[in-house]
């Protein structure tokens, strides 16, 4: 058990330090990402996910990911020189061309669900 909980934490420790990595160095334009994700809070929300979704067999595995996924969504902030998310959305808006769906349209493609 204290090997599994040791693996456990060097695969979070792994995966925290690529995720931050990765957002401290993504671009999209002149807008860039920052990434506070803890590694204790982190290795408690899923080490608590798995408790959870084990006592409830499997019932609470839906909960787990939506907590996961929230503490991601609230370690991430957005940064632009110019404002927020706001302005990479307008701006990536103005620059969309119709080709695309003018092409798919002319050469029959069903793209869709």
């Amino acid at each position: 058990a204290v090997l599994m909980l040791g693996l456990v934490f060097v695969q979070i420790y792994v995966y925290v330090s690529i995720f931050n990595y990765n957002m401290q160095r993504l671009l999209v334009g002149q807008t860039g990402f920052e990434s506070t994700l803890g590694l204790g809070k982190f290795y408690w929300i899923s080490m608590s996910n798995i408790v959870a979704t084990v006592v409830s067999l499997g019932l609470l595995a839906p909960w787990a990911a939506i907590r996961r996924t929230r503490y991601f969504a609230e370690s991430v902030a957005l940064s632009h020189p110019e404002g927020g998310l706001g302005t990479l959305v307008s701006q990536a808006g103005a620059e969309q061309s119709a080709l695309g769906d003018a092409a798919a349209d002319r050469l029959e493609f069903d793209i869709g669900w």
